[in-house]
């Protein structure tokens, strides 16, 4: 199963990349906290609803060890949202326990990739070197002129 499409294309960026694009770094936190067994199932339950094809007797017992197994997971409440969204958007059919899983686990690992390659430089953003600190504070020549020559101009 290949990764490399989502809703804007081939090889696009993917939520995690964006969201640390976009500077939302904050939000990364959330979705990287543990999924309650609840959040699991109501993100499984939204999966297997996308598929006309998912009901039936065997429903109750397909999802049940579904939910079991993705729950013994552990996955983070961001991963096993991406990875629903990603299944009901390239599946045709019923995703198997094997599919959901795998989908999970690169979910997983392109969070941990971002959030990686990410962090040396929130920890520079958190404490700066003492030397950026320490700038003087540059004006240019007559730009106290410009300002007031602009600031009567409508926006």
């Amino acid at each position: 199963m290949s990764r490399t499409y989502n809703e804007y294309g081939y090889n696009a960026p993917r939520p995690y990349a964006d969201l640390w694009r976009d500077g939302r770094w904050e939000e990364t936190k959330t979705l990287a906290r543990r999924a309650t067994e609840l959040e699991i199932a109501q993100c499984l339950a939204l999966l297997l609803k996308a598929f006309p094809n998912a009901s039936g007797a065997d429903g109750e017992i397909f999802g049940a060890t579904l939910i079991e197994d993705v729950v013994s997971a552990k996955p983070a409440i961001g991963d096993i949202q991406e990875a629903c969204k990603y299944l009901r958007r390239t599946s045709k059919f019923v995703p198997t326990i094997a599919q959901v899983l795998e989908a999970h686990w690169e979910a997983k690992q392109e969070r941990e990739v971002v959030t990686r390659s990410m962090a040396p430089i929130m920890r520079a953003i958190a404490k700066p070197p003492s030397w950026i600190a320490h700038q003087p504070t540059v004006t240019m020549p007559g730009m106290k002129d410009i300002e007031a020559e602009t600031n009567h101009l409508p926006l």
